[in-house]
């Protein structure tokens, strides 16, 4: 059963955003360098200029191959940035909400104090003295 409260742990949503931090551009040097690697062994399978049977067979498997390859790397690279904005982004709230809290309370704390009507003393409590008739009626 839920009790209603909402518990971050902030220790572990920083680690995350640490972790988190720059893989998304990292993803895009990885596009960059299996591009180059591409390119050493992209002859493998025949000439276009002079394609075979082999040629014909093999070259739109490995295009297939590699667009697939560097869509899943952009993704993936774009999934780890709108992860990372959107810890952020709850992080930042989170900020915003516990400055707001600690304002009010201390807002309340203030008022509290200020307040000349009241007095922290308890000594008159519970001495029978009380005048205000609150026994039974």
């Amino acid at each position: 059963m839920s009790d209603d409260t909402y518990d971050m742990n902030l220790g572990k949503m920083r680690g995350a955003l640490n972790g988190l931090a720059g893989l998304g551009d990292r993803a895009r040097v990885l596009e960059g360098q299996y591009l180059a690697d591409h390119e050493r062994y992209k002859l493998w399978n025949g000439d276009s200029s002079h394609p075979d049977d082999y040629y014909e067979k093999t070259q739109p498997d490995d295009e297939k191959t590699t667009q697939t390859l560097i869509g899943t790397i952009k993704s993936l690279g774009l999934a780890i940035t709108a992860a990372h904005s959107a810890l952020l982004e709850s992080l930042d709230s989170v900020k915003a909400v516990h400055a707001d809290v600690t304002e009010l309370i201390e807002q309340q704390e203030r008022i509290a104090d200020d307040d000349s009507g009241y007095e922290s003393d308890d000594s008159g409590y519970g001495s029978g003295d009380d005048e205000s008739g609150g026994g039974k009626h």
